[in-house]
This record gives C-alpha cells, structure tokens and sequence, in this order.
C-alpha cells in the first residue's frame, strides 16, 4: 500500500485547519501522516483530540505561503504527499482517486475541479461567478493545477527541486506547474472529484489579493510609461469590467458591481504609482494621472453621495493614497475612455440604485458578516 501524507497550513486560523481535519473521517482513504504547518501564527495551532497522530511544525514568524508549503512539502515522508490549503474541503475519494492515478509514473500532479464555496455574501457570490474556480469542465491533462488541493509524488518533489527557486509570496501553483511541464510531466485532473474553498472574506481582503496576485507581472510587462497608462488600464481592466457588469444585469444581482468599481478605482491609482516607480522620469505625470482619475470619478458621483463616501471609506481601509479630488482638465481627460465605465452604470440607474439601495445592503452585510482571517486583510 502506498503511504501517503497529507499537508496543510495555517495562519492564524485555526478553526479552518480543524475543519479540515475534522472531514478525514469522511475520506475513503486515511493518509498515512498528516502534518500541519504552523506559519507563524500568533496562537500557535494546537490540534485537538483526533484518531490519528498530528504532527506540526511551526515557524516563529510568518515566513509566507510559498515557504510554508515548501517546508511541509520537503518534510513529507509519505510516498505520496497530498497537499490541502486549510480552507479547502475535498470530496470523499479524492485522495483514493489520486493515488490511483499517481501510479503512472509520466504523470506529475493530479487534482480535481476546484470551485468556490464560501457562503452567500457579495465576495462569495462575485468568486463563485467570475473567480476561483478551475478546470470545472477539464478531463485529464491540463496546463494548470490551483495549489488549493493537488497530490504529488515525494520522490519527483525532490527530484524537480521543489518551487525551482521561486520565492514569491504569491502564485507558487504556477511555478511549481512550469517545473513540472519544464520536465516533461502531465498535469491531470480528476473531473469526478472536487475541491471546494470556503474562506469568507471582506472586499477589501478581495481587492488586495487580486492585486497582489496580478499587478508585479502587469507592471512589468512592457516597463508602460506614463504616456500610455491610461490606455492599459482600459484594455486590461475596463473592458473585463464592461462585461462582469453585463452579466450582473443578467443574473439580476446588481450589488457585484460595487466590487468591480471599488477594484478597479484602487489598481488605478496602485498602476499610476507602480509606473511611476518604474518610470522616475514621469513620475509626476503618473502623481498627475491619479489625481485626474480620482477627480473625474469623483465628478461622476457627484449625485451619488452614499456611493461616494463608502468608496472612499473603503479605498482608505485599503491603504490607498487618495489625491485631492482636483487636477489639471487635461490629467482628467486622459481617463474619458476609461471611466466609461461609469457612465454605463449611471445610464442604467445602476449608479442610483447602488447609492438609494446596494450601499446600506453592503454595510449590513459588513456589520453581520463574520469573515475568516486572511493575510491579504493586513
């Protein structure tokens, strides 16, 4: 029989590492180890009472996820090392299936669909529709596996040298997928078993994370200047936008809006200071274009007052340097293309109802919503 260790990992939330210990019981197959990373949290995680052995490690500091999951992955002794995000809950076989499929040995990882679950709050719903949710209609080999639940061999984990050097804080799932397919290995998936997240979490957290995940490769990628930003932004940003908002008409959920107009508002001014970082030269052209931008939306809610207060409310809890809404025509008119956007809102009253209506929805959202801890909250 193949022995097998199951890894997880937690930060300071340990309820969702409990859980996920707790639906073992349910699985067709019990890993041989299960060991718990221990990433720095300021309670260190102590497990409870389970039929099986739990061994943790602990870091004495936040080292990040890419570390935490390369030293619980390299300490691994199982020859088979499923690795499972504290958050994620998987359906009953899914290790079995695994297993069962890590005996080709052509084969480098294997997972199943991965979806999004949390609970009915406006971030849950806006990740279930438009985020999170990977090769739902894929069978076999695939060129990408989330690293929410995915299960390996411990030989090739070694052989491959891990994350190959990788060592952002981010998209680890993507390095190690390019080592794998670097070597030659086939990426499967499972179609028949799931992995489902269930972290709930603010707006804000949501914000941060899209960010963090996508805006280092997006600054770089073509070293943008000033002269061009607005532009960019419309293409990579505004234009996806257009068509999240049409499909929130659709299915008659109008309130997802609100996240896209507050994520799009503050990458704006983060791309204005990132290029700004990256072109000293015009960097106060790029300081122009985020007061432009931040005028002329403010102009274009001038009758959304509710709206406005609780956009701005939340770009602050994001850490946002919001300029004074007041710059030169033409840094505004720069982002005529780009704000587009809210004119579409504002001439399908969408603007008018987020303001009469969606705002205080989403505050009583936010005073009753009990979120799970998330890093990108910090």
């Amino acid at each position: 029989m193949i022995r097998s260790t199951l890894c997880t990992y937690t930060y300071n939330d340990a309820d969702l590492t409990h859980g996920l210990l707790d639906s073992i019981a349910d699985w067709s197959v019990t890993p041989d180890e299960i060991l718990v990373v221990d990433d720095g949290s300021l309670i260190p995680f102590t497990p409870k009472e389970y039929p099986w052995p739990i061994l943790v490690m602990r870091h004495a500091v936040n080292q990040r996820i890419t570390k935490a999951k390369s030293a619980g992955l390299s300490a691994a002794s199982g020859e088979v090392i499923f690795s499972v995000d504290c958050d994620v809950r998987v359906t009953a076989d899914y290790l079995e299936r695994c297993l069962e499929r890590l005996a080709d040995p052509s084969v480098g990882m294997v997972s199943g669909p991965t979806g999004y679950g949390g609970k009915n709050d406006l971030v849950s719903r806006y990740l279930r529709l438009f985020g999170d949710v990977h090769n739902m209609d894929k069978n076999g080999p695939v060129d990408f596996i989330p690293g929410n639940a995915f299960a390996l061999r411990r030989s090739l984990w070694h052989e491959l040298g891990g994350f190959g050097g990788y060592a952002r804080d981010v998209c680890e799932d993507h390095a190690l997928c390019q080592v794998m397919k670097n070597a030659g290995y086939v990426l499967y998936v499972e179609p028949e078993i799931r992995a489902i997240q269930t972290r709930v979490i603010s707006r804000q957290a949501h914000c941060r994370r899209i960010w963090q995940w996508c805006g280092p490769a997006l600054l770089h990628a073509g070293q943008r200047t000033a002269a061009d930003l607005p532009r960019h932004i419309m293409v990579i940003f505004v234009q996806p936008m257009l068509q999240r908002i049409e499909i929130a008409v659709r299915v008659e959920d109008l309130l997802l809006t609100y996240i896209d107009i507050l994520y799009v508002s503050y990458v704006i001014l983060e791309f204005c200071a990132g290029t700004g970082r990256n072109d000293p030269a015009n960097a106060r052209r790029c300081q122009d274009l985020a007061a432009g931008f931040w005028h002329g939306l403010s102009k274009k809610l001038k009758n959304s007052h509710i709206l406005y207060r609780l956009l701005r409310a939340d770009m602050l809890a994001l850490g946002a340097d919001l300029p004074v809404p007041d710059a030169r025509p033409e840094c505004v008119q720069a982002w005529d293309e780009v704000l587009c956007f809210a004119d579409i809102l504002d001439k399908t009253n969408i603007l008018r109802w987020l303001n009469d209506e969606g705002a205080a929805a989403l505050l009583r959202e936010t005073e009753a919503l009990k979120t799970d801890f998330s890093g990108y909250a910090e």
